[in-house]
């Protein structure tokens, strides 16, 4: 990441949320970190909500590689998604084979070698049992729009075209199954249609794979649990719009 130029990006820019440290946060629970950083935002009415936006990314097979995540390994990404196949980026850089991976020696890290190919670097994915992840956009009046999203490694807020080049990086070096897929949600409809009982954070026996939110849970005066309403990439199906990502980056980065 050249910091240069993010510094450049963010000169001037007044950040809507407060400092990552500062922010309602709970691990694995992405949908509902941005649930409440949007309801800060309407609070704190520094910026119109009608700015801002719930950004879900999944995609079919709900398998979906991001980088420069806090529990990546290194400049490897992580694979939101239960795994259950292959994936091979095209460029040589990541391999995953058919089976899962043993963990390593920490014992919860799943970590993948990949077999000879033409270069012999090792590649370590970690794959979290999310099949899907959520960020906050900010769709500025500047000339850059910027990325909030407390799980990554990236400035928080992150420059729009930073977060793509450097968390996304491109659809064409995946297999078409990786592919990302967009569903963007205004952040005042998402306060006012999200709800979550939590129970896809629970195994089979009714206990927590994850501790929840110390908070209640967030539901509607219609639904206590929809979250699969705002996963699903069927344009037909819940709120908002859903977009390829080429087409979510050419909407919203900036333009040359």
């Amino acid at each position: 990441m050249e910091q240069p130029r993010v510094a450049a990006a963010t000169a001037g820019y007044q950040p809507a949320a407060p400092a990552r440290h500062s922010c309602v946060y709970t691990s694995c629970y992405c949908e509902e970190n941005v649930w409440k950083l949007c309801e800060y935002i309407r609070s704190y009415d520094q910026y119109p909500l009608e700015e801002f936006y719930a950004v879900f990314i999944s995609n079919e097979r709900r398998m979906i590689p991001l980088w420069k995540q806090q529990s990546g390994c290194g400049d490897e990404p992580v694979v939101w998604g239960e795994y259950q196949g292959t994936l091979t980026e095209g460029m040589g850089e990541l391999f995953i084979e058919n089976s899962l991976p043993a963990c390593d020696q920490k014992g919860d890290r799943p970590a993948f070698s990949r077999p000879e190919t033409k270069t012999k670097k090792n590649t370590k994915v970690q794959i979290l049992k999310a099949d899907y992840h959520v960020i906050l956009l900010h769709v500025s009046s500047r000339d850059q729009n910027f990325i909030y999203d407390l799980d990554t490694v990236l400035p928080f807020p992150c420059p729009f075209d930073t977060y793509i080049e450097e968390a996304f990086k491109s659809d064409d070096i995946l297999l078409p199954g990786f592919r990302r897929k967009i569903r963007l949600i205004r952040a005042d409809l998402y306060l006012k249609t999200f709800a979550s009982d939590r129970s896809h954070m629970k195994d089979a026996n009714g206990h927590w794979q994850k501790p929840p939110p110390s908070y209640p849970c967030i539901e509607t005066a219609d639904s206590k649990m929809n979250l699969d309403d705002f996963i699903n990439m069927n344009p037909k199906v819940g709120w908002g719009s859903v977009f390829l990502l080429p087409d979510f980056v050419d909407r919203y980065g900036r333009q040359s």
